[in-house]
C-alpha cells in the first residue's frame, strides 16, 4: 500500500468523526495504519461509541480492521444532599 492510500485512509477517518453531529466525536484519539484503524479513548455513551464505529465503516473506502477501544464513561453528576 501506498504512503498516499495511507494517507487517503487517515483524511476519510479525520472527516467521518469531524463532519459528525457529535462534537464529543473530534476528538476521539484515533491511530490509522495500513492495515487498521484503532479508536481510543472515552465517549459518554454506547450510543456514541456505536456512531463512531458506524461513521467510519460508511466512509472509509477501503476495507480494513478496526479496532473499537473506545470505553465508555457517562458523565458524573454532581448530586446534592437531601435535607
Amino acid at each position: 500500500m501506498t504512503t498516499s492510500l495511507q494517507d487517503s485512509r487517515e483524511l476519510e477517518v479525520n472527516a467521518a468523526l469531524q463532519d459528525g453531529l457529535w462534537p464529543e466525536l473530534r476528538a476521539v484519539p484515533r491511530d490509522v495504519s495500513e492495515q487498521h484503524i484503532v479508536l481510543r479513548g472515552r465517549v459518554p455513551s454506547f450510543f456514541l461509541k456505536q456512531v463512531a464505529q458506524s461513521l467510519i465503516l460508511e466512509r472509509v473506502r477501503h476495507p480494513l480492521k478496526l479496532e473499537n477501544r473506545l470505553e465508555v464513561s457517562p458523565p458524573t453528576e454532581a448530586v446534592s444532599p437531601r435535607s
